[in-house]
């Protein structure tokens, strides 16, 4: 997929298809991380949710994470 070099990330319609246009004009696909749940990785070997638990002390108090 080619379009116009605008010299910047833009989405566009193209054919009745939205496409990610890199500034160089090429079409290319996405896939990314949208989201983390915190509380799937419990680990029963030790007991305890790692990432969890270390979200829970970075951030509670501060109004970023209420788990």
């Amino acid at each position: 997929m080619r379009s116009q070099a605008t010299g910047r990330f833009r989405v566009e319609q193209i054919d009745g298809v939205w496409w990610f246009i890199t500034p160089e004009g090429n079409g290319m696909f996405s896939a990314a991380v949208t989201s983390l749940r915190p509380e799937g990785d419990f680990s029963p070997p030790i007991n305890r949710a790692p990432y969890h638990d270390n979200i829970l002390a970075r951030y509670r108090g501060d109004g970023i994470y209420r788990g």
